[in-house]
């Protein structure tokens, strides 16, 4: 990806982060983010969409946003009643924001692409233990399809791996923001395996949790 200095349209998410890879559909209501929408689909349909920090403020300033976002591609819009969109957007790659602009009547941003940097862990060292890992949480968590686990059990590059896992397993917003702002292969690797590990604890002290609780009704 060229990493020179790019402007594209811009929209500020609430309670939303979209990494790479993602194909997801989110409602607009903001007249800014609606006419942003519209100026990236008569252009070649690319927006970049970045989250803010508090999801309650209306109009956020350079520091209200996260610096690190992710470029788009427009799939398809969809109007609704009240002047709402519905956009769906598959996420093409990761770009940090230089600063952004109201160009009436939208936001208009200046961003830089992200390109990988080499890495310093053998591969088949973090393909293992990600999909060990992950094949853990699969097993703790119990809600992810047996078809989609196989699925990404199968995959055999570990930056297609890490991504997969990233936009496939429910995290919260704050969580795939992290994974986001991870600018190289092997910090994504780091994070997500992190977050998974956390997860399992979690999951594995809710379980032990709910058997104290049943033990004790059981007795009484």
């Amino acid at each position: 990806m060229d990493n020179e200095t790019r402007s594209l349209p811009m929209v500020a998410l609430r309670g939303l982060t979209i990494m790479p890879e993602m194909i997801v559909h989110f409602d607009v209501s903001r007249e800014r983010s609606v006419k942003a929408i519209e100026a990236a689909m008569l252009h070649d349909q690319k927006i970049f969409l970045v989250t803010q920090i508090d999801p309650e403020v209306e109009s956020p300033d350079l520091a209200g946003v996260y610096h690190v976002g992710t470029i788009a591609y427009i799939k398809q819009v969809v109007k609704l009643p009240q002047n709402l969109l519905r956009v769906l957007v598959e996420g093409t790659g990761r770009a940090t924001l230089v600063k952004f602009e109201q160009e009436f009547p939208f936001i208009r941003s200046e961003i830089t692409p992200v390109d990988e940097e080499e890495m310093q862990m053998p591969e088949p060292v973090m393909h293992r233990s990600l999909k060990e890992l992950f094949h853990r949480y699969c097993m703790e968590n119990g809600k992810v399809s047996k078809e989609l686990v196989a699925q990404i059990l199968n995959i055999d590059n570990v930056e297609e791996l890490v991504e997969q896992i990233a936009v496939n397993i429910p995290l919260s917003y704050q969580n795939k923001q992290k994974i986001l702002e991870a600018l190289t292969l092997e910090e994504r690797y780091e994070v997500l395996g992190a977050i998974l590990g956390n997860e399992i604890e979690i999951m594995q002290i809710g379980r032990d949790l709910q058997k104290k609780v049943k033990a004790r009704i059981d007795k009484n």
